[in-house]
């Protein structure tokens, strides 16, 4: 499935300082709805409140305001079936397919995508308009005042 030394060992090993960032406020975002576990929801609202890196630049590009962005999954949403164990592995599998040797927060939207694409309908994205949005910003020059990967 990876080749050889790409992606192999723990995803933690891969994360951005973004991704890492994110992943503690989805930790937190947890904490706060009193849920036993973080859950894909909480990584959404973790990316919006973040604010950076490549996932809110793609999120932007697709229309979402800052108004939208700001709306955030509740905790009364109805929850997922899926657990972050599942969208980790899912942004190691999309940073692989796009020869990335990092996972950045655009990994965490692009895992987020397939495995919880109710998550992103209300932001008018779907997983394939979403790859070409983050191909795309990923080949622009990047943008003053942004961190990334």
């Amino acid at each position: 499935m990876f080749r050889r030394g790409v992606l192999r060992g723990p995803v933690e090993r891969f994360l951005t300082t973004n991704a890492e960032r994110v992943l503690v406020l989805a930790d937190q975002e947890a904490v706060a709805a009193h849920a036993p576990q973080v859950a894909p929801e909480h990584v959404m609202a973790a990316l919006l409140k973040n604010g950076n890196g490549v996932a809110v630049l793609c999120l932007r590009r697709l229309g979402a305001g800052p108004r939208e962005l700001a709306d955030a999954p509740q905790a009364d949403d109805p929850p997922t079936t899926h657990g972050i164990t599942a969208v980790l592995e899912q942004a190691r599998h999309q940073a692989h397919l796009l020869g990335h040797r990092y996972i950045g927060t655009e990994h965490l939207l692009l895992a987020l995508a397939e495995e919880a694409p109710d998550l992103l309908a209300r932001h008018g994205a779907d997983p394939a308009t979403l790859r070409r949005q983050v191909v795309s910003v990923l080949r622009e020059p990047v943008p003053a005042g942004w961190v990334w990967p």
